[in-house]
């Protein structure tokens, strides 16, 4: 993270039938189990992630996100390593990034 910090929040996951179905239906596929769990952790889980937070945007009171500002950066990833951006909200919209 930014500055050396690092922040594990208690509760930071979020379970997904869906995705545990994905991981059971891939764990009988005929490829290491290791192979599939790296891409699984990465491809899918970080897809979904972002479908779910741009699902909840829509869905919840924007201040809990906006916290007094008139505008934040959203973004998402694994608690260790990479990130996406996924756009930012204002007050009245939400602007996807364009990349």
């Amino acid at each position: 993270m930014a500055g050396g910090t690092e922040c594990f929040p208690d509760r930071r996951y979020v379970r997904s039938r869906v995705l545990e179905s994905l991981y059971a239906a891939s764990a009988s596929a005929r490829r290491n189990a290791e192979d599939v769990a790296s891409e699984l952790d990465y491809t899918w889980c970080l897809t979904y992630a972002g479908l779910w937070i741009r699902q909840a945007i829509g869905t919840l009171d924007r201040n809990l996100f906006l916290g007094g500002r008139s505008f934040r950066g959203i973004g998402f990833g694994f608690d260790s390593g990479d990130l996406a951006i996924l756009g930012i909200l204002h007050e009245k919209k939400f602007e996807l990034v364009d990349r």
